[in-house]
């Protein structure tokens, strides 16, 4: 296999992105994309604390799948505040994975922008993932085929 390096751009147009990135289906990173932001200043562990800090998140570990423990079905559940606790506490497997903070704390909505793409984006699907010093997700591609921006 032949890896390649991912290419960097400070920004990009729209016609840029559908036809050198998009089209061929080649990953890019977009790095001055979210400065105007609220959300490049504010969200951080204490901030999501603070907002999320009573809602139950999912979290899972670095065991793989298995059709027994059912579909997607967290391996541990906690507040959110004890979650930032324990990330700042300690080197943790735990993740939190497809929870859709922004329908649970709909306050965040005011700290970004949808971007414009020249893509139509699920805006009522977009999920938060992120984990501990020692967590990670195994080698998968999506069923769905979705197209994932991270920001």
């Amino acid at each position: 296999m032949e890896l390649k390096q991912i290419d960097r751009v400070e920004s990009i147009t729209k016609a840029d992105f559908l036809n050198n990135y998009f089209k061929p289906q080649k990953p890019v990173i977009i790095e001055r994309f979210i400065e105007d932001w609220p959300a490049f200043e504010k969200w951080n562990l204490d901030y999501m604390a603070d907002v999320a800090g009573e809602k139950e998140v999912p979290l899972y570990d670095n065991r793989p799948v298995d059709y027994k423990d059912g579909f997607n079905e967290p391996h541990a559940t906690m507040e959110m505040k004890e979650y930032v606790e324990l990330l700042k506490r300690e080197p943790t497997k735990y993740r939190i994975f497809l929870w859709n903070i922004l329908k649970e704390v709909p306050e965040l909505q005011k700290d970004y922008k949808w971007p414009d793409f020249g893509l139509k984006l699920m805006k009522g699907l977009p999920m938060l993932f992120f984990g501990g010093e020692e967590s990670y997700t195994f080698m998968h591609y999506d069923i769905d085929l979705a197209n994932i921006f991270h920001f």
